[in-house]
């Protein structure tokens, strides 16, 4: 049939299949069942096995005493997208999810999160149309449970890779339910600047827990996830574009009555005044960052709890800073003679709490500002000097009233360092006047084998070698040591001998601690160290070595001027001070006491806020049973030119009969001073049924300076007795005139007057009276 030019045949079909095609179709619908079976359960299998809830290990923040921020220490994580390394930050967990952060997080990324399975199909189908649609910014369809999945396993995106997302999301919420899917989110989700998780975020941003966020800094944060990078809030770019998206969050929520009107005017004003945050960096003394990040990972630092992941540190910011600047400035000053590195370590007396740590000048500084010189092994030089002799007096090896030779004879070729023999001297002027032959001749009575192993036990080496392989060198620097080592046991003697572990965190858990020394030879060592008198004549009056406070200093210089030391504390702080070089070089004539101690009293002062003209009317604790005694030279009688305070057990004190002072100029030095008890004798009578009168301050023979910048009622001189037992009533006399009635442990104060002086103390009510003390006042 033809209709309108075409031509309409009847079709033609085709006869039944063949049996062969049959069996072909059915075997490729087989085929195709099996495949989309085995890809279910090939899908379904893999989706189970990514539903655990796991997140990277939860990293710290280090705050100092004072809650300033030091540091921060992360988790290094492999980046599949760049199989390069990342540091990332956080991943804090939370117990609760807290109610402003949740509510703010789902009006931005998913809304209706509680009431779809892990997979919002109206969502899916809303960005499939606006994406085709649209020429914009492309929409995504990704929950809550999609993006835990997606954090957890991150690879290059695909569709496929989405499709295992969706499946993987469902999977989570069946297993964990909508609540700890929630968490975890805020606890993977990316907060800017490689940090992670909410709770690690208020506390960074904010310095405040994520249960204590207002609703405007709730929602602020809320807004970061979705571009990290572009909503940097430090900066004033990043700020603003979280801050429109904050106020997005804002608005739904008071359409759905999360917050009322007030509260969402609120918000919004409180985003409105908003400044960039300050951006957290970590100190200039980036050694002390690289120390705590090390005791971390040792386990050594812990954090406040798991959901709490502070770390609170004794260390004082602005103690460090304080520190680092006054190191820096006498370190150039010390350049031009060969010094290019130092450190400097400050701890707190009784607790060891470390409140300062200096470990280079810079870490960037090509002169090996990388190398962390408080943890070097340097050669201490006399630094370890004060333990040798306190170890004697444990012993009983040594006694206060005993003479020790500096001479050439026996010295066992070893010299001082300023060439001199001073002949004969007591435990205190040669341990004073940090004299080389009676330290080594001291040494080696005691035993080697005896001071290695102390040593030892006061953590100065941990060698295995026999002690010979050092010999009697060991007391004058042969021994390494590390600056922190040398702070933990000078700590044990301001300690009275007990030995604790520094600490670098507050409420750490530390070893026991131990005792190391008696307290009697603790304070005998502290004594000697605190005496300026007994330093002379090697060292002289008001240089470095002597402060406005009571203050017992060491210093050390190693062979040919390689390291310079100094240790000093007073009753609040110790401070250790290393200088030298990273390539082991001899410095110019940079002795401790000319270069260290310098910086050690410079600190000490800058702690104590001491400024020119303070005295402060305070001294050491004195050693326990033993009772203070004036010493001179034979046929001085009363007016002795030179005397030496000694604290001596009371048998020893009544068999003395004198102690040595420093040497006449007119002989020769290795022969001048009496080389038996039978050339010196005692001072004045005293009652020697008690304690005896002796005057702590001021020393006999003080030359004292007044300040004429201070006003005239603050010119004031401290009288003072040395600690004597009881309640006694003493009467202070100036110039032979009675100056004012007090008790014998009252410190009191005289108004200074240009002039020589002559104090004495006398008993109110016995014919007692200490030595005259005899000082200069200009």
């Amino acid at each position: 049939m033809r209709v309108a030019g075409f031509t309409l045949t009847r079709p033609r079909f085709a006869g039944p299949p063949s049996p062969k095609g049959r069996g072909f179709a059915h075997f490729a619908i087989a085929l195709l069942v099996a495949t989309l079976f085995a890809g279910a359960v090939w899908l379904s299998h893999e989706a189970l096995s990514h539903a655990e809830l796991v997140s990277p290990h939860a990293s710290a923040i280090v705050y100092d005493r004072n809650g300033a921020f030091l540091t921060q220490i992360g988790e290094r994580i492999l980046d599949p997208a760049t199989n390069a390394a990342r540091v990332d930050y956080g991943y804090w967990p939370l117990k609760t999810v807290p109610e402003k952060i949740a509510h703010a997080t789902l009006a931005l990324e998913d809304r209706r999160f509680y009431a779809h399975p892990g997979v919002d199909i109206r969502a899916l189908l809303r960005a499939a149309w606006r994406n085709l649609t649209s020429l914009g910014r492309r929409e995504g369809a990704s929950t809550i449970a999609m993006q835990v999945a997606r954090m957890q396993g991150e690879r290059p995106r695909s569709f496929g890779e989405k499709l295992m997302q969706a499946v993987t999301a469902l999977a989570i919420i069946s297993r964990h339910r909508h609540e700890a899917t929630l968490a975890h989110y805020l606890r993977l989700a990316p907060y800017g600047l490689n940090g992670h998780g909410v709770a690690y975020a208020a506390r960074f941003y904010f310095d405040r827990p994520v249960e204590d966020l207002s609703w405007a800094q709730a929602a602020l944060l809320a807004a970061i996830p979705q571009s990290p990078g572009r909503m940097n809030i430090t900066r004033e770019s990043g700020l603003k574009l979280a801050a429109a998206r904050a106020r997005y969050a804002l608005a739904r929520l008071e359409e759905e009555g999360a917050l009322d009107a007030a509260q969402a005017a609120l918000a919004r004003a409180e985003l409105d005044h908003m400044h960039p945050l300050d951006a957290k960096r970590r100190p200039e003394t980036l050694h002390l960052a690289l120390r705590y990040e090390a005791l971390a990972r040792e386990g050594l630092a812990r954090p406040v709890s798991d959901g709490d992941r502070r770390i609170n540190a004794t260390i004082n910011m602005e103690v460090e800073r304080d520190v680092l600047r006054l190191a820096r400035r006498y370190l150039s000053n010390f350049r031009s003679r060969g010094a290019r590195q130092v450190a400097v370590m400050v701890i707190e007396r009784g607790t060891n709490a470390v409140i300062a740590d200096v470990g280079s000048s810079d870490y960037r500084d090509p002169q090996a500002g990388a190398f962390d010189f408080t943890r070097v092994r340097r050669s201490p030089g006399s630094t370890l000097k004060p333990f040798i002799y306190a170890l004697a007096f444990e012993r009983g090896a040594l006694k206060t009233t005993d003479l020790l030779n500096d001479i050439p004879e026996g010295a066992s070729g070893v010299s001082n360092a300023d060439g001199l023999y001073l002949g004969p001297l007591t435990p205190r002027q040669a341990l004073a006047n940090s004299r080389n032959v009676p330290a080594t001749n001291l040494l080696r009575r005691v035993g080697l084998e005896a001071n290695f192993n102390f040593l030892r036990d006061l953590g100065l080496h941990d060698l295995e070698t026999p002690a010979e392989s050092f010999g009697i060198s060991m007391a004058i620097g042969a021994l390494p040591t590390r600056l922190e080592d040398v702070m933990r046991a000078y700590a044990a003697l301001a300690d009275d001998g007990l030995m604790r572990e520094l600490a670098f965190t507050r409420g750490e858990a530390r070893r026991a601690q131990r005792r190391v020394l008696s307290v009697d030879s603790a304070r005998l060592i502290t004594s000697m160290l605190s005496d300026p008198q007994a330093r002379l004549p090697s060292f002289p009056r008001y240089g470095p070595l002597e402060y406005p406070f009571a203050v017992a200093v060491k210093t050390g210089t190693s062979q040919a001027y390689r390291d310079a030391w100094t240790v000093a504390f007073s009753h609040k702080f110790i401070v250790g001070v290393w200088i030298g070089r990273g390539d082991a070089g001899a410095m110019r004539a940079m002795t401790g006491v000319s270069s260290a101690a310098r910086l050690a009293h410079a600190v000490l002062a800058k702690l104590h806020d001491a400024t020119p003209g303070d005295i402060a009317p305070e001294t050491f604790a004195p050693p326990p049973s033993r009772v203070a005694i004036d010493l001179c030279r034979v046929g001085d009688g009363d007016d002795c030119t030179q005397t030496l305070r000694e604290w001596a057990k009371p048998r020893e004190a009544r068999e003395a009969e004198s102690r040595v002072a420093k040497p006449h100029s007119d002989e020769p030095v290795a022969r001048q001073a009496p080389t038996s008890a039978s050339d010196v004798e005692l001072g004045p009578p005293q009652d020697r049924g008690g304690a005896p009168l002796v005057i702590a301050t001021p020393e006999h023979n003080t030359h004292i300076w007044r300040n004429p910048e201070q006003p005239q009622r603050l010119n004031r001189l401290a009288l003072k007795l040395a600690p004597m037992g009881g309640d006694t009533q003493i009467v202070w006399t100036i110039d032979g005139e009675p100056f004012v009635t007090a008790q014998a442990n009252e410190t009191v104060f005289w108004p200074m007057t240009p002039g020589a002086h002559r104090i004495q103390a006398r008993l109110a009510l016995a014919p007692v009276a200490s030595r005259a003390v005899k000082i200069v006042i200009e």
